[in-house]
């Protein structure tokens, strides 16, 4: 028989979000004592065995987080396998010591592979990775949710425009970044099914709190910064040097230079530049896949 986890690899394709909850439901969650003897036992044996009860205990809080990100037009169970193998890697990483829940330092791990599946899917030369729209991509919908009810009686063109003010953008960016956030949006607010009378959401029975505070969020954070930066640094570095300045010069930097600024700088046409630039990232994006290790 199967485990939920192998089941996770196997059945993505096939499974409902429902019946995977189900599958992923039936381990029991570990008490903190629970928890701590055998996330010790794993740091300090490194078998695979711990890692798995680990891992597996806590695969049903990666579907309360994939749930974010359920508009961004990508299938859900895609999100849930990139979630999981950020809580695989927040296994790999946790250490017990410290005092604080494996999901509490996890989530941000989670919410780190989800993120980068998604970046890393969508068109690199349309999203890039500056700092405008990193902040796009994850406060837009935030705050377009809270400025429709603080301003529901102005136009959607009003309302767009404070949008952009709000996350410090152009509306053109914006718009952009909307058109982008407008996929597919999942039946995931459906009972589960459990049996005739049963009418809770997935939502409903994930007890993970939306948002964590405290020492674990600090930890958590800095490590998942500093991994994913690391495998963005060591990408760029193998580019060639003119490369290496444009797309430093064009997506690393707070204020980006133009195409007609680095065609001057380098004596070449704007079109040289986006061409120069498109060929970059479309080897960034594959020198990121092959930087970043396997889950085991």
């Amino acid at each position: 028989m199967k485990s939920p986890l192998q089941q996770s690899r196997s059945e993505a394709d096939s499974s409902t979000i429902s019946i995977y909850y189900k599958n992923v439901s039936r381990v029991p969650l570990l008490s903190a004592k629970e928890e701590l003897e055998i996330a010790t036992r794993y740091q300090e044996t490194r078998s695979r065995r711990y890692a798995d009860r680990l891992v597996e205990a806590n695969l049903r809080f990666v579907i309360k987080v994939a749930m974010n990100y359920k508009n961004y037009g990508f299938p859900l169970m895609d999100l849930v396998q990139e979630g999981n193998l950020g809580l695989i890697k927040a296994v790999q990483r946790f250490d017990p010591s410290r005092g604080f829940r494996l999901i509490s330092y996890g989530v941000w791990w989670i919410r780190a592979h989800i993120q980068e599946y998604i970046l890393k899917n969508w068109s690199l030369v349309k999203i890039g990775t500056t700092q405008l729209q990193r902040r796009l991509f994850n406060n837009l919908q935030s705050a377009q949710k809270r400025l429709e009810r603080l301003h529901a009686a102005d136009s959607e063109e009003e309302r767009t425009q404070l949008l952009a003010k709000e996350v410090g953008g152009t509306v053109q960016d914006v718009l952009e970044m909307q058109q982008r956030l407008s996929g597919r949006d999942a039946s995931l607010d459906a009972p589960t099914g459990a049996n005739d009378n049963d009418n809770y959401t997935l939502l409903d029975r994930l007890p993970l709190d939306k948002e964590r505070t405290g020492v674990e969020t600090a930890v958590a954070e800095e490590e998942v910064r500093q991994v994913m930066g690391g495998y963005l640094a060591a990408a760029v570095a193998e580019l060639a040097a003119r490369e290496q300045t444009i797309v430093r010069q064009r997506h690393l930097n707070e204020d980006p230079c133009t195409l007609k600024e680095l065609g001057e700088h380098f004596g070449v046409s704007k079109e040289r530049i986006r061409q120069i630039e498109e060929r970059a990232l479309r080897q960034l994006k594959e020198k990121m896949a092959m930087l970043q290790p396997m889950a085991v």
